[in-house]
């Protein structure tokens, strides 16, 4: 028998036998460490309107992970409000997606949060301003 607890960190069950021997129920303490998710960008910079790639580990098995930009904190009061996204994990809690940074984003550190439940991660992201060097001088806002 295996418990894997369904939160990161130390966790504690208690599994019980209801049968008609002699001191029944009988109840048997279970412990167990609940595996804590990671999730990085690649790349971990990028100017407006590219796509990075999230990768993410030891999240629950074939479920929904929301992913979302949380930081700045005012990232939502100024320019085009970026909605939360999902992905799927695969058998072994792996995800990955790729992730748009908007056109409209602002230059700056902003940190990418994925969550499910009690399971969540976040990775840092910098968005850097476009250049006038080739090949990127047809670039324009």
């Amino acid at each position: 028998m295996t418990f894997i607890p369904t939160a990161p960190g130390g966790r504690a069950a208690v599994l019980r036998f209801d049968d008609t021997g002699a001191g029944a129920p009988h109840r048997l303490p279970l412990a167990g460490t609940g595996a804590t998710p990671t999730v990085a960008l690649n790349p971990g910079l990028g100017r407006p309107g590219s796509v990075t790639v999230v990768a993410g580990t030891k999240f629950p098995p074939n479920r929904t992970v929301t992913l979302a930009w949380v930081a700045p904190t005012d990232l939502l009061r100024s320019g085009f409000p970026e909605p939360p996204f999902s992905a799927t994990t695969d058998a072994d809690g792996a995800l990955t997606a790729s992730v748009l940074v908007f056109p409209k984003s602002r230059i700056g550190t902003r940190t990418l949060l994925a969550s499910i439940g009690d399971f969540s991660a976040n990775a840092p992201f910098l968005v850097t301003p476009g250049t006038l060097q080739g090949p990127d001088f047809v670039f324009r806002r």
